[in-house]
């Protein structure tokens, strides 16, 4: 496929509207939560679940229609949140990166030995 100079232009606005998009969303996410009173805790776990699923969604698409994926899923989804918000409430930004690199790393893996390696789709 060829590219032309207008593809990549258009590739780099859609890439700045979409980060401007999630920036939106994010802030707008916790305003709404400070006006309602509710506990931003719950918010950061919300959109950290929403982009943990996106992640894992992408790279497992052929394995959603099986109960057994969709519970494993469950399961690793509330081990991400709890180490979110543990992360969030007792450690400096500095670590989490690592830390959940650890984390995402023993997911796939334990992903990838219960249900096989995900298809590729090229």
């Amino acid at each position: 496929m060829g590219h032309s100079p207008t593809n990549g232009f258009r590739d780099r606005v859609l890439l700045v509207a979409s980060a401007i998009l999630v920036c939106v969303i994010g802030v707008g996410a916790f305003w709404v939560a400070e006006d309602y009173h509710a506990n931003t805790l719950w918010v950061f776990f919300g959109l950290n679940a929403i982009g943990f699923s996106v992640v894992v969604g992408r790279k497992f698409p052929n394995h959603w229609k099986t109960p057994s994926f969709i519970l494993f899923f469950m399961a690793w989804l509330v081990v991400h949140g709890i180490v979110s918000i543990l992360l969030a409430a007792s450690l400096p930004v500095l670590y989490w990166l690592p830390i959940f690199g650890v984390e995402l790393f023993l997911g796939f893996l334990a992903a990838y030995l219960l249900f096989g390696l995900p298809l590729d789709r090229r």
